[in-house]
């Protein structure tokens, strides 16, 4: 029992090491610009599971679970890649190289 809290706690512990915080800004943008789509055709798919699920499980001839899980996968990736294309490469969490102009003031 010790060693799987002590293994949690590592993970914690790695995982804060390991990403850098984010601005308040930017986890605004994230959860309109990223998760907000994302959640919208999560819910557009369960409900057109649920209202031609059955239909589809008969054509196919595959034992539902299976065929929602396949289909659950497919949405997700379909929908994380046009997600993260439209998502702005600027809301990063990288340090940026600002220039300092000189000062001539004497």
């Amino acid at each position: 029992m010790g060693a799987k809290v002590l293994v949690v706690i590592f993970f914690f512990m790695v995982a804060r090491w390991s990403w850098p915080r984010f601005r308040y800004d930017q986890l605004m943008s994230l959860a309109w610009l990223g998760m907000l789509p994302l959640g919208m055709v999560n819910v557009v798919f369960v409900a057109a599971w649920a209202q031609f699920g059955g239909r589809w499980v008969a054509r196919a001839g595959v034992p539902d679970p299976w065929l929602m899980a396949a289909c659950g996968w497919a949405v997700l990736l379909v929908a994380w890649v046009v997600a993260t294309s439209l998502v702005p490469a600027a809301s990063d969490n990288s340090p940026r190289h600002v220039p300092i102009e000189p000062s001539f003031e004497e």
